[in-house]
């Protein structure tokens, strides 16, 4: 109801508008170019490569798995040298 009350109050404002400009009346070149420019930056908009370049960001999650991976093994390999005490007499 709110929405539909904005819009109808919104369509009378640009109908007063319209109404006060000449029947023979043709929008410039400038403003038809704007109107094409912005139809030009939605478009490209669209894509997400425009926002985030995906071969950086495919890049960047590869080295990060490839960092905790690494750093899983040298974890894995620490547990596993730290049950052998190499005849230093921690075991009992």
């Amino acid at each position: 109801m709110i929405t539909s009350l904005f819009l109808k109050g919104l369509l009378g404002i640009v109908s007063a508008f319209a109404s006060m400009l000449p029947d023979s009346w043709t929008p410039p070149d400038w403003l038809v170019g704007v109107a094409d420019a912005i139809a030009g930056f939605v478009d490209s908009a669209t894509t997400m490569n425009v926002w985030i370049p995906l071969d950086f960001a495919m890049l960047c999650a590869a080295s990060l798995i490839s960092a905790y991976m690494g750093g899983a093994v040298v974890k894995g390999l620490r547990i596993l040298v730290s049950h052998f005490t190499g005849g230093g007499g921690g075991a009992a």
